[in-house]
């Protein structure tokens, strides 16, 4: 009898200790190697990461999160300058945004953040094409060894910076921006959407031996993926050229070109565009490859008419003429990454390829609705730059077969400093 009661005794104890722990759901998810946090949520002394707007519930990990959503739904992640992490392999599913706002308003009442900030734009360019922490508003970790696979959006909060001509830098992320963090040998592999007006950033080493910096860092691009991100330009002679544009005759090349510096002034031939550099700055220390299939999408946001004017500009694609650059082939890729104290982007084609003129449509964002195509650029009868911010090496496929690269639909000029390597084994 003596025994039964002792049992008793600590079994009411176990049940005791239990009790405060409350009702919260612990699940394991695939891959985990230990237990995921709970999702709690009322109880405020517990860390809230993000929430569902669709079912106002709240989590202490994105990765619960993620699991828990549905097509339609989208995971808003709370700004933390102090940064959250993803600690195992997760999903975006299909249908799902996982979105990192910069700003989102906290209502004290009601216990609850509403009305995300993901992107904004603003007047006013910088002189100085930088990577500044003092504006990052929330940073999201994926922690070493860990993958995170997109299949459906990807949203990455900032804001755009329109310039205002001169030597100044149109489209640099500025002033406020969320950031994801990829550190040593993790990934993010996309197969949906990924739209970044923030920074999606890696970490780098050293090698002992030669002192050579590199990325251990991985951003993998797959045929069915959907990118956009800044398109930054240095819009050397300013709104002028841009208003240049909206002319009577916007044929009229001479009017919206900048001329090479040159004694012959004549030759209408010898121009290139009103800008002579651009920049890919918010993917940073980061190894990328964008596959066949790919899309990249550059966001502009250029100064002319006294505001701020926006452009999609379609940047890589396959078989497509309207692109920048095509693929021509389905095993051709490209790969590289930008360094941040540099700047420099070294970028790798292998395969086949074709350079096509580079069209701007720009459209005024205006209170009264949205004016598009009211200044347009082609650089199809003018030469484009490259400038000494870029080591191009053109390759032929992985598996060494021949490769050909066309420039027959656009010239281009290579301005000093530009690294343009031609390997063995491609035609141009």
């Amino acid at each position: 009898m003596k025994r039964k009661n002792h049992l008793m005794f600590y079994l009411t104890l176990l049940i005791c200790a239990i009790m405060p722990l409350g009702f919260a759901s612990f699940d394991i998810l695939a891959g985990e190697t230990s237990q995921a946090k709970p999702t709690l949520d009322v109880d405020d002394t517990v860390t809230k990461i993000c929430y569902n707007d669709t079912t106002n519930k709240y989590y202490t990990t994105i990765e619960m999160a993620l699991k828990e959503a549905n097509s339609g739904e989208t995971i808003y992640v709370i700004p933390n300058s102090d940064g959250v992490s993803i600690y195992n392999d997760c999903v975006i599913k299909e249908g799902v945004t996982l979105n990192l706002p910069y700003s989102i308003t906290y209502d004290e009442s009601t216990k609850t953040y509403s009305n995300p900030i993901s992107f904004a734009s603003t007047y006013g360019g910088v002189t100085t094409l930088s990577y500044n922490d003092n504006s990052r508003k929330s940073i999201l970790y994926i922690e070493e060894g860990v993958t995170l696979t997109n299949n459906g959006t990807l949203y990455v909060g900032g804001i755009q910076s329109g310039g205002n001509g001169g030597s100044y830098y149109s489209g640099h992320t500025q002033e406020s921006f969320s950031e994801i963090n990829v550190k040593k040998n993790a990934s993010i592999v996309s197969n949906g959407t990924i739209t970044s007006y923030g920074y999606i950033s890696g970490v780098t080493e050293t090698n002992g031996e030669t002192g050579e910096i590199y990325s251990t860092s991985n951003l993998i691009f797959n045929k069915t993926s959907l990118t956009e991100i800044p398109f930054i330009v240095v819009e050397h002679r300013g709104g002028s050229v841009f208003m240049g544009m909206a002319g009577s005759d916007t044929n009229d090349i001479k009017n919206i070109i900048l001329r090479l510096i040159t004694s012959d002034t004549t030759e209408a031939n010898l121009v290139t565009s009103p800008f002579n550099r651009f920049f890919f700055h918010n993917l940073l220390n980061i190894n990328y490859t964008f596959y066949s299939g790919s899309i990249l999408i550059g966001k502009a946001d250029m100064y002319a008419d006294g505001q701020n004017n926006k452009a999609d500009v379609r940047l890589f694609d396959f078989n497509n003429d309207s692109s920048f650059i095509s693929f021509n082939n389905n095993n051709s890729l490209v790969s590289g990454w930008v360094n941040s104290t540099t700047n420099k982007n070294s970028v790798n084609f292998y395969g086949d390829f074709s350079l096509n003129s580079l069209s701007i449509s720009l459209y005024v964002d205006k209170a009264g609705g949205v004016i598009k195509g009211n200044i347009y650029m082609s650089t199809s009868n003018i030469y484009f730059p490259i400038s000494h911010y870029f080591d191009i090496s053109l390759n032929p496929f992985k598996d060494n077969q021949n490769s050909t690269i066309n420039l027959l639909n656009q010239k281009i000029k290579l301005l000093p400093g530009c690294n343009f390597i031609i390997n063995h084994g491609v035609t141009v």
